[in-house]
């Protein structure tokens, strides 16, 4: 689903009562929290990567072996499935701006960014299958319009991928939005709420 309106209708309200009261109201729910930025816009994967640092717990002060370690942990206690765990892990990892023990696939993918986008996309939609495996995920995603275009074709790549699976997506935005992304998840059989 889709909600647009312009700045100060009260998106960012409407997104906390739903997280809140959904997750009240049935506690297997997994809510992931993401919001696009003005600042990170221009950076790949900005949303997903703010959404996999916060799932990991991940402080930006933290030392780089630090960070590799709640990753791994994080991606670990998600994925039932140890070698999709092993498999996805360094892809994850590139997409959180987190190096988790060298790879030599995900070395050779940087060296041809259409490779690269396309395993991390596939080591996305992968992490997302398992942690939909045996509980349904919402992603609560605000301020859509100020998101970055890679994370966008993850997140439409994820929803064509697992349309079968327990997995919602509710984003907020202004409606400079189709102006950014025109025809967004019309494919998905998008539902759009417009607030006057």
């Amino acid at each position: 689903a889709l909600v647009v309106g312009a700045a100060g209708l009260g998106k960012s309200r409407l997104r906390h009562e739903l997280g809140r009261q959904l997750t009240a109201a049935h506690p297997a729910l997994r809510v992931w929290n993401g919001r696009g930025d003005v600042l990170r816009a221009a950076s790949p994967y900005g949303v997903w990567a703010v959404i996999v640092r916060q799932l990991a717990a991940i402080a930006s002060g933290e030392s780089a072996a630090q960070q590799a370690g709640r990753l791994a942990t994080t991606i670990g206690a998600l994925c039932p499935d140890r070698e999709v765990a092993r498999r996805v892990a360094p892809f994850l990892g590139e997409l959180a701006g987190v190096d988790l023990d060298h790879d030599q696939r995900l070395a050779a993918a940087r060296r041809d960014p259409v490779i690269l986008a396309d395993l991390v996309r596939t080591a996305f939609v992968d992490f997302l299958a398992q942690v939909t495996a045996d509980q349904p995920l919402l992603v609560l995603l605000d301020d859509l319009q100020w998101s970055d275009a890679p994370s966008i074709r993850l997140l439409d790549s994820a929803l064509l991928a697992l349309e079968d699976r327990p997995l919602a997506v509710v984003a907020f935005a202004r409606p400079e939005l189709h102006d950014l992304f025109p025809r967004l998840f019309v494919e998905r059989a998008v539902q759009e709420v417009r607030l006057t």
